[in-house]
């Protein structure tokens, strides 16, 4: 069962604090605001940087076809989006804590720091239906061209059109 996730790098556009105007909350409770934020450029933007996003992307393909299948993925200047498949008794759960540990601990020797780098929450929705493995292709896939993002801005997964769906990318300038 395919399953649709997220992972957010930094902080809160209030730094991680509460705010007179913003609340943040999990994608599914009212979280297209926090999207639209992210898609926006608040937050830290660590993976716009290639050297750091190169790494990272290792990470989330380093067990693809043995411990999950990755049907499609984008990684953001603030953001990943992963819709992946545990294989066999493989947990979700504990994937993404492997993912998010390992490619952390790559992301945070090239910026030369130590600490947080992914937001502690993340969230998934069961694929319930092949309308909805469809949606969440298109989702992923469009995902930075809603942001406005130059092909070098993003990393996609696979690097052409999922499932034959045209995606109009924003051109290099």
């Amino acid at each position: 069962m395919a399953r649709m996730g997220g992972l957010r790098v930094g902080k809160h556009p209030c730094h991680g604090q509460q705010c007179k105007n913003h609340r943040l909350v999990p994608l599914g409770a009212n979280g297209a605001r926090l999207d639209d934020w992210l898609d926006a450029g608040y937050g830290s933007r660590a993976l716009a940087r290639n050297e750091v996003r190169t790494p990272v992307a290792e990470c989330l393909l380093r067990f693809n076809e043995e411990r999950l299948l990755l049907h499609t993925g984008v990684m953001m200047p603030t953001h990943v989006h992963l819709l992946m498949e545990p294989l066999g008794e493989q947990k979700l759960r504990q994937l993404m804590k492997g993912i998010k540990g390992a490619s952390a601990r790559k992301a945070n020797q090239v910026l030369e720091t130590s600490g947080t780098f992914w937001l502690d929450e993340s969230f998934d929705h069961i694929v319930r239906s092949e309308e909805q493995y469809h949606y969440y292709l298109r989702y992923v896939a469009e995902n930075p061209v809603k942001a406005g993002l130059a092909s070098h801005e993003y990393w996609l997964y696979p690097s052409q059109c999922v499932a034959d769906i045209p995606v109009c990318r924003k051109e290099d300038s």
